[in-house]
């Protein structure tokens, strides 16, 4: 089975959409745009290894790892019965 959140993806949109903060620095220019993410979910259910695939800015970059690093729990991707880490990737918009 994959990786998921505990909650569901609606759930994990929602946080994202209420939770996401957009970079003051990024106002001025009013800079739009899709970072997207990628991580690992360990055998623990937690993100690890959180990289930025694409981006607008640095300043988006450093609210994508906030926000993924303190998500709602996920659990793991299961294989053969046994938790196993697994790669995700996610887009967050920023407008």
């Amino acid at each position: 089975a994959e990786a998921e959140p505990v909650q569901g993806y609606p759930n994990l949109y929602a946080y994202f959409r209420n939770e996401l903060r957009y970079p003051t620095e990024a106002l001025a220019d009013s800079i739009e745009g899709v970072v997207t993410v990628s991580f690992v979910i360990n055998a623990s259910g937690k993100p690890e290894q959180i990289k930025i695939q694409e981006s607008p800015g640095a300043a988006f970059d450093k609210e994508a790892i906030r926000l993924i690093s303190s998500m709602p729990d996920w659990k793991p991707a299961m294989l053969n019965g046994k938790p196993v880490a697994s790669k995700i990737s996610v887009p967050l918009t920023f407008q």
